[in-house]
């Protein structure tokens, strides 16, 4: 076996030892250098380094250069390559893992969400995008645990996916995730600028993606109900779109597109009022509170503001779940 190579740090004159297992690692295409070293009497420091030249260091130290070596191989084949690559000079410098998936990625998520084994219960990607997007700005943390069984299973949440090989449920759980953390990302540093997967392509519904948005209640639909009652406009928009009924409505006025177009403002509008009932500082999340109204009070025989044209009463003002079962 090779002895390793030590080579002297200009910077700070310290000696490192570079492991001969360095060398290129290329997958569909794409190629990063993977750089195992160590300074004398320390253990080994695993680093890759794209064709950009963003480098990607590992937090924890490694007690042989195989064991470094084995940890970056098994990074790319479980997550793809792209996990370890990023942006080029000039363009977001943020964590990849943050960025979001790939288009590639993404079919690769959606083929798998529609293998038989649960294509019958399972959301499709436009409905579990929106599904994340309530999670991540809704009124309560939701541990994973909790939500991920609805994703096999959206109606039951009991339904689970049938894994080959543990490295595929690794791969599939670790796309999720990536995608979950996007969102997450988007509402947490700049809500304006997230983009609902049905603004990417025609391949994602609209309808689906409002559908998820509103199964994403359930970790507390008191709260949300509430919302909706003090708020309807805010929801009119899901609720034209993302249910039976609400669709009905939508394909007998014909107005689809301006429903559509309301997504994102009323989704701005709920964000930022969950947001500011933040407890400062820690993640937790204050009681719900009364609901303030933003906009005069609706009387009870006006016509309803999420467009169905009934009056008020006997729409979303009825009761307090009216909002999540509609019209």
């Amino acid at each position: 076996m090779a002895q390793p190579e030590t080579v002297t740090n200009i910077d700070d004159d310290i000696p490192l030892i570079y492991s001969p297992l360095n060398g290129t690692v290329s997958r569909n295409g794409r190629s990063v250098e993977v750089e195992i070293y160590r300074a004398e009497n320390e253990e080994w420091i695993l680093e890759v380094v794209d064709e950009h030249g963003n480098s990607t260091v590992w937090e924890g130290l490694f007690s042989t250069d195989q064991a470094a070596l084995d940890e970056a191989l098994r990074t790319i084949d479980e997550q793809g390559i792209d996990a370890v690559i990023g942006p080029p000079p000039g363009h977001d410098k943020r964590n990849a893992i943050l960025l979001g998936l790939s288009d590639t990625e993404l079919y690769e998520l959606g083929d798998f969400l529609a293998d038989p084994s649960i294509e019958s219960t399972s959301m499709d990607l436009a409905m579990l995008d929106g599904y994340f997007a309530a999670i991540a700005i809704g009124p309560e943390l939701v541990p994973v645990s909790e939500w991920l069984p609805w994703v096999w299973d959206h109606v039951d949440g009991v339904a689970e996916p049938v894994f080959d090989e543990l490295s595929d449920a690794n791969h599939v759980l670790s796309l999720l995730m990536r995608h979950y953390n996007a969102v997450v990302e988007a509402f947490n540093t700049d809500p304006a600028g997230f983009e609902p997967l049905f603004m990417r392509g025609a391949e994602y519904g609209a309808a689906e993606w409002s559908d998820g948005f509103l199964c994403g209640f359930r970790f507390d639909e008191r709260a949300w109900s509430l919302l909706a009652v003090g708020q309807p406009t805010w929801f009119a928009p899901f609720m034209r779109l993302g249910t039976e009924d609400g669709i009905a409505i939508t394909h007998k006025q014909g107005d689809a597109a301006q429903w559509v177009d309301a997504i994102m403002p009323s989704l701005l509008e709920i964000a930022a009022y969950w947001k500011s009932r933040l407890f400062m500082p820690g993640d937790m999340r204050t009681p719900t509170p009364p609901i303030v109204r933003a906009t005069p009070k609706v009387g009870r025989n006006d016509p309803c503001p999420c467009g169905s044209g009934r009056k008020m009463k006997k729409c979303c003002g009825g009761t307090p779940m009216a909002p999540l079962t509609l019209h």
